[in-house]
């Protein structure tokens, strides 16, 4: 199993000093600990990942080629042939891609070029239901809280912790997508509150809580169905919802492009020809139909060139429909040293908007 995680995601790596912790914990048999099974139970871990090389190895098809590494660090090794270099230089990226950043990050209307500390655990505030939030609470103060269930809900709630944790560390700040892998332990974890609600009774009546389960999952559902289909924009109550999303935070948290074809469609609607468009995605808009004046945004053509000579005035706009990117209004990414560009529109809101990451500025006379 650790072998099929490796090589199908070298995020899951991240575990590797998680799992070492967790071996080291109070948390097995009859919660009793001492140095030598720790110790044996550490020494196991470490086993299970020597053996789980070859795994990977072979999912990576034996490869055995020339190394070929970036960082000063490594380079020595490039012209030695060995095993899987495809798989070490995809960790060498990842710890220099959260070492440095790709770009600078987005949070709360705030840019850094080194990323934000906290910019993982806040995005989970934001980004995550607030009855998951509140189930999250209650399972942590009862499940923890209680004899009989703490080492079990302490299983699964340190690992979610060390993750959050390790990923304050990280200077690629660029989506809540990054927290996946924590959430299957946050899930489970709130599912154990469904033995305790069902036998548990409240002391004002003699119903008991299984009656609030349906409820409950039928308050998640309504959830998912109030964003359908902009699922990956969403943003809870407390943040402002999905239409206030772009303040707070932008990337993949809100904005990967996705909303291309509906401005497709709001510009049959509203019977707009052409609008002057700064995009953040890598598809054609001419593909959807789109008759479009590229504004600076992506880093493709024509958008990435347009940084350097931008086709409006950037204190007094010409008139026109402008559609923007949430990324491309807040400029992230634009190449090293640029100016700003759409600080005009960044003072206004917006005329309309397209979905949650695309929106309009309708410029007069």
């Amino acid at each position: 199993g650790m072998g099929l995680a490796f090589g199908s995601k070298l995020s899951a790596l991240v575990f590797v000093p998680i799992w070492g912790v967790m071996a080291l914990l109070p948390l097995y048999g009859n919660g009793q600990w001492s140095l030598r099974v720790a110790g044996k139970r550490l020494w196991h871990f470490l086993l299970a990942g020597l053996v789980s090389l070859p795994v990977v190895w072979a999912i990576f098809g034996f490869e055995w080629r020339l190394f070929r590494f970036q960082s000063a660090l490594l380079s020595g090794f490039n012209g030695v042939r060995g095993p899987m270099p495809t798989f070490w230089a995809g960790i060498e990226q990842i710890l220099l891609l959260t070492g440095n950043g790709r770009y600078d990050a987005f949070l709360l209307g705030q840019f850094s070029s080194t990323g934000f500390p906290l910019y993982f655990p806040i995005t989970f505030l934001l980004k995550t239901p607030l009855l998951t939030l509140l189930l999250l609470l209650v399972a942590l103060v009862w499940l923890v809280g209680n004899g009989r269930t703490r080492r079990r809900a302490l299983f699964l709630a340190i690992p979610a912790a060390l993750y959050l944790l390790l990923s304050t560390q990280s200077s690629l700040n660029i989506g809540y997508r990054h927290l996946l892998p924590m959430l299957p332990f946050l899930y489970v974890l709130i599912s154990g509150l469904a033995e305790r609600l069902t036998v548990h009774r409240l002391p004002f009546t003699v119903y008991r809580f299984q009656f609030l389960l349906p409820l409950l999952l039928l308050a998640h559902v309504a959830t998912a169905v109030t964003i359908h289909p902009h699922y990956l924009s969403f943003f809870n109550r407390a943040a402002g919802g999905p239409e206030n999303g772009w303040r707070l935070l932008i990337d993949s948290n809100i904005d990967w492009g996705q909303d291309l074809l509906r401005l497709q469609q709001w510009m049959a609607e509203h019977d707009v020809a052409q609008v002057k468009l700064g995009w953040f995605g890598t598809a054609d808009p001419a593909y959807y139909g789109i008759a479009n004046e590229p504004l600076p945004g992506m880093p493709n053509q024509p958008y990435w060139s347009l940084w350097s000579g931008s086709p409006f005035n950037e204190d007094n706009p010409e008139p026109g429909i402008y559609a923007i990117s949430v990324s491309s209004l807040w400029e992230i990414p634009r190449p090293v040293g640029q100016k700003y560009v759409y600080h005009w529109f960044r003072a206004r809101e917006p005329d309309d908007r397209v979905g949650y990451s695309i929106l309009i500025y309708d410029v007069r006379e």
